[in-house]
């Protein structure tokens, strides 16, 4: 999933009618749950750690703006995604 945030950012950032990023959860039950206990090796996290911190490195270098639309639970590594966008918009009922 990391990989598909890095794209939608690098999409978002090509078109210049893009002026809003939004992040939100798919389903009904949470914004972010963390990553999966399998990624918490030393083999993956080498690897998982720097895409991931590509990510913030992205939203912060971008103009446009970045909504963070949390609802339901937020964990790990979500609750850094959720601190970074410049507004947050936690719905009723959400355990950031």
């Amino acid at each position: 999933m990391i990989g598909e945030i890095q794209a939608a950012l690098r999409n978002a950032e090509n078109h210049p009618d893009t002026r809003i990023i939004v992040f939100r959860g798919a389903g009904e039950k949470g914004f972010s749950a963390g990553v999966s206990i399998q990624d918490h090796t030393p083999e993956r996290i080498r690897e998982v750690i720097p895409d991931f911190d590509e990510i913030f490195r992205q939203l912060a270098r971008t103009e446009k703006v970045t909504v963070a639309a949390v609802h339901g639970v937020c964990f790990g590594g979500g609750m850094e995604q959720r601190n970074e966008p410049r507004l947050q918009l936690p719905a009723m009922g959400s355990h950031p």
